[in-house]
């Protein structure tokens, strides 16, 4: 533990190369990062005892539709903002074969379980993981591209300039 000024603050640093970490005030954040302190304040949130989670059952069976609608929603946000639309649909279509296949063998070999879901099949899986397929990708191109901008030699990067 790092303690500063009475703030008691997980320690990462040790772990890894201490050239990727600095002190800063009360927290250890990365030096390369160019939201500083998320990584840190991700791990904080995620390392506290929560006394009580939300219960997110109340929408029962529509429950995974609707986080895949407000994740959807950020991904196309994020999207639209750098421009990237028809980069990432054509990503999302390369993908979306190798997804499926393993979604639908990962289903009926019993990985996972989905107890939260509307009941509707395409194709032989869940409505929601065909969703599923397409939001996180989308979701990590959204930010990958609002992050370090336009790349390629797309249209819409040509538009950017």
């Amino acid at each position: 533990m790092l303690v500063r000024r009475s703030v008691a603050v997980p320690s990462v640093a040790p772990r890894y190369p201490l050239s990727c970490f600095r002190a800063h005030g009360p927290l250890v954040v990365f030096k390369t990062t160019p939201w500083r302190g998320v990584a840190l304040l991700s791990l904080l949130v995620l390392s506290t005892d929560v006394p009580s989670k939300p219960d997110i059952s109340v929408f029962g069976r529509y429950t995974y539709l609707l986080t895949e609608v407000f994740w959807g929603s950020l991904a196309l946000w994020l999207l639209r903002r750098a421009r990237a639309t028809k980069r990432a649909a054509r990503t999302v279509l390369v993908l979306y074969p190798f997804a499926y296949t393993w979604d639908r063998y990962t289903l009926s070999v019993g990985v996972f379980d989905i107890p939260l879901r509307t009941g509707i099949e395409v194709a032989g899986i869940p409505l929601e993981e065909h969703l599923f397929m397409v939001v996180v990708p989308s979701l990590v191109i959204g930010f990958h591209e609002n992050l370090h901008g336009p790349s390629g030699g797309g249209e819409e990067a040509k538009r950017s300039k």
